[in-house]
Formats: structure tokens, sequence, C-alpha cells
């Protein structure tokens, strides 16, 4: 008792040190609550920019496929066969899932041209595993067979390009060959993730698919989840 009165006593005789002590220790616990909270309001919407563009939920690959993946390589590739399509298919939960084969190439105007990341896609399934709806500033999605292509707003801009004009892809095929693939620009997106539109150029799956020699192969598979928990 004796020491809780003393220390009482002290808090009144020094009102004034008392009040704008408590201030500041309010202050910096505000200060901290408020700078954790958007740190990690940032750190999840970064989570969310890569998950809604680029990862998925989940992605489906070989393991030696895998520990190049950031090489793009073109070995080690998974057969999308019936089997693999109908497992899918019958995954609990239904999620919507994308074959990707991603390559890399050198995107030719005819006056200059600039080193790009392809991903041969599925039109209707690209738009349901990936938030790009939305995002089209110009033009439309393609469709399976048309030798056309969607590409970042920011990458037309970097290289004078509109839709309905024409681009070159150079590429090399699996057995180290070069190759090019004609495409005319259907549309131009725009969203928050950089990656999307600075680098990425989109196009029907069966054309990468014969102009890198792979067969019915794809990088991976791309799925998202309508149900995280699962």
């Amino acid at each position: 008792m004796f020491l809780t009165r003393l220390a009482l006593k002290n808090l009144t005789r020094h009102r004034n040190r008392t009040l704008l002590t408590s201030f500041l220790i309010a202050f910096a616990v505000f200060f901290y609550t408020l700078m954790d909270s958007l740190i990690a309001g940032m750190v999840e919407m970064s989570y969310e920019t890569i998950i809604d563009y680029e990862t998925g939920h989940l992605q489906l690959a070989t393991g030696a496929y895998w520990d190049k993946e950031e090489e793009l390589p073109l070995e080690n590739l998974l057969e999308l066969d019936e089997r693999l399509l109908s497992v899918l298919g019958n995954l609990e939960g239904k999620p919507a899932f994308l074959p990707e084969l991603s390559f890399s190439a050198r995107l030719n105007t005819g006056f200059s041209d600039l080193p790009v990341i392809g991903k041969g896609v599925d039109s209707a399934q690209l738009l349901k595993v990936f938030k790009l709806e939305g995002q089209f500033v110009e033009g439309e999605i393609f469709t399976p067979g048309e030798y056309r292509a969607v590409i970042g707003k920011r990458l037309a801009d970097l290289l004078k390009l509109q839709t309905g004009e024409y681009i070159t892809l150079l590429v090399k095929d699996k057995n180290n060959t070069f190759n090019t693939i004609d495409l005319e620009i259907a549309g131009l997106v725009h969203t928050v993730n950089p990656n999307v539109n600075n680098y990425h150029v989109y196009l029907p799956l069966d054309l990468v698919q014969q102009a890198l020699d792979v067969g019915n192969q794809v990088s991976k598979v791309v799925l998202r989840l309508a149900d995280r928990s699962l």
C-alpha cells in the first residue's frame, strides 16, 4: 500500500509531466498500430496482385521444370492429355484451371524490338483464372486458332503500337531452332501488375505449341480456387 500511495503522489505532483508521458506513449502505440496495419495491408495487396495476374492459388508442373522455371525452359514439360484434364475437371471445389505454355521471345515491330515473356493460353480459361476481363483499355481477347495477341498498354505505348497493328515474335523452339509468330494485336490491358503491363504477351496455346514444336505439352497448369481452405 505504501508503494501504491507513493506512486499516486508522484503522479499527481507531476501532473503535466505525467500527462505528456501518457500522451507520448499513446501516440507511439497508435502510430505503431497504424504502420503495422498499413504494412500488413500492402503485403496482402502484393500477394493478391501476384495471385490475380501471375500465379493463381496453385500451380501444377513437373519437378524438373519447376527447378528451372525462371529460365522458361522447353524441356520437362507437362503432357496435357485426357487423363490430366479429367483429374483437373474432377477436383473438389471445381477450381478454374489454365494450361499455360510460357516462353521467352523478342517482340519485333519492324522498327524496334524488346524482350518479352510469351504466354500460350486458352482465352476463355485465362479470363476465369486471372482478373483480366475488366482490364481491357482497347480491343478484346482472341479466340483459339487466331493469329492475334493481347499485350500490356504500357508495352504498346513504349513500342508505339495500337490494336489492329501487327507484331512478330522471334522465338526458339525445343530443338533450339529459330522461328517466328506473326500476330495482330487484338487487345491492350492495363493492370496493377507491372509484369503484365510491361512484359507479357498472351496468345492462343495451339499456335505456341506448333511454333515451339512441343506437341500437346504445356509448362504448367495454373489453378484458381473458389475456396482457399480446401
